[in-house]
């Protein structure tokens, strides 16, 4: 289920082209990574994040998991984000490619923060 807005994250789609996905002639390749803002007050959380790529919402009634090609928690710092994010696009823009951020989330989330 990807695409979806996630309550105190942020949810970032992300588009580039590689050099070997341009040179075999395949389509761009969209990604969805979530970054999970830490919370305004300890132990105040709505989400839990089991692994790498899965975020879980944590609902008392009914606990939901949510993959995505990427999931980082709230002890992720700006360089990790760059690294798994921002890195290849910008590497890709700078030999001619296109690429696209594309940062979405409620207001307060962080898109702001993790962008700069």
């Amino acid at each position: 289920e990807r695409g979806i807005s996630l309550e105190r994250s942020g949810l970032f789609k992300i588009s580039s082209q590689s050099i070997r996905a341009m040179e075999t002639g395949a389509e761009e390749s969209i990604k969805v990574f979530v970054r999970v803002r830490p919370a305004a007050r300890e132990g105040d959380t709505c989400v839990e994040v089991p692994s790498e790529s899965t975020i879980t919402l944590l609902n008392k009634a009914d606990p939901r998991s949510f993959t995505f090609d990427q999931v980082v928690g709230q002890d992720a710092t700006q360089e990790s984000i760059f690294s798994s994010v921002g890195k290849a696009v910008i590497e890709n823009c700078l030999q001619g490619y296109n690429g696209t951020i594309f940062a979405y989330g409620q207001t307060g989330s962080g898109k702001t923060f993790t962008m700069m």
